[in-house]
């Protein structure tokens, strides 16, 4: 719900973050905040999962169903409402959306929202290809080793590589030939790197200790740290990524957490938020950022909840079916070593 203003303007000017320290937008720091949970999520679940095919049969039921049936909502229903140019259900368009929808990008439909600065159907979902790309990787890193003790150090040289080259900004970002599969270079590198550092916050979690003061002493550095573009990222995957495990792990629940944690809005939001957003803009070209947000907000929860309901949950009920088929002994998970259970001791009566 942070494109509010972009959507409205094209350009950042009336955005917050924005205008209070020049560097960043909710729209990045949303970003980062998902790939850092992300992280940390995606690399416990590798670890506890017994087999490369499960990890992967998880991972896409969670969100190919959702994005499909989005992908071509926006194609199929949306885009002749608003304006667009082409026949969307022609051979010919449905076996090129096709083609898009399986390289997970954004449906791209010409003419759509004339007027609007950004005539795009729905911009976030570019994130999903590489949000995969980073499910990749994380399983490539635990079958070669780089998730074990022994080889975290290099891990985080690694991350700390990464950082710093997305805060210099030093590869190319290219959207062309094989960078439609691969994705642009400098967002590979910013985004594994968020990524991962996620997944450094679930290894070291023994270690790294989560206090009401270290909250503080992340927040004070943070804040100075934004107002520089070189450390306003990097700061945010570090110190941000350290208050985001701080309020999740050390704050008590909040009232709504109890119903979100059994029904998860979180990726209908992101998925519908765009289109609505830049919907209602279409038709209301001089209401407010504010109040695009908040009547946005609540039309994208509702569509949360539908694809909850009827898309997500029944996806992710297939998985225990799925894992009890999974035949792989637990023993083979060559990637995760956990420590000895201890002996268990005889209780039976001595005769």
């Amino acid at each position: 719900m942070n494109h509010s203003a972009p959507i409205l303007d094209g350009n950042s000017d009336r955005e917050p973050l924005t205008r209070a320290f020049g560097t960043v937008s909710f729209g990045i720091v949303a970003v980062d905040g998902f790939f850092l949970i992300s992280g940390y999520l995606i690399t416990k679940s590798f670890l506890e999962t017994n087999s490369v095919s499960l990890y992967f049969t998880k991972r896409g039921l969670r969100i190919l169903p959702g994005y499909f049936v989005s992908f071509w909502l926006c194609v199929l229903v949306l885009a002749p409402l608003v304006g667009a140019e082409i026949n969307v259900f022609s051979p010919s368009n449905i076996l090129h959306f096709s083609l898009r929808s399986f390289r997970l990008t954004s449906p791209a439909v010409p003419g759509v929202f004339p007027g609007l600065p950004y005539p795009n159907l729905n911009v976030p979902m570019w994130t999903i290809a590489y949000e995969f790309r980073c499910y990749i990787m994380a399983a490539a890193f635990g079958l070669l080793g780089m998730y074990q003790a022994r080889n975290r150090s290099l891990l985080i040289g690694l991350v700390f590589l990464l950082i710093v080259a997305n805060a210099l900004t030093l590869f190319p970002e290219y959207r062309y030939g094989i960078y439609k599969l691969t994705g642009g270079m400098q967002a590979d590198v910013r985004l594994f790197s968020v990524f991962e550092t996620g997944a450094l916050y679930f290894l070291l979690k023994d270690r790294i200790k989560l206090t009401h003061i270290g909250a503080i002493c992340a927040a004070v550095i943070l804040y100075f740290a934004l107002f520089n573009r070189y450390t306003a990222e990097a700061a945010f995957t570090i110190f941000g990524g350290y208050l985001i495990f701080w309020f999740a792990f050390k704050i008590r629940i909040l009232f709504l957490s109890k119903y979100d944690n059994k029904i998860d809005l979180s990726y209908g939001i992101y998925l519908y938020a765009w289109p609505i957003q830049s919907t209602i803009a279409f038709n209301f070209r001089t209401i407010s950022p504010w109040l695009l947000t908040i009547i946005s907000f609540v039309i994208a929860c509702a569509f949360a909840f539908v694809s909850w309901i009827l898309i997500e949950k029944p996806a992710l009920e297939l998985v225990p079916v799925l894992a009890r088929r999974d035949r792989l002994p637990p023993k083979l998970r060559f990637w995760y070593r956990p420590a000895a259970a201890p002996p268990r001791e005889d209780t039976r009566p001595a005769p």
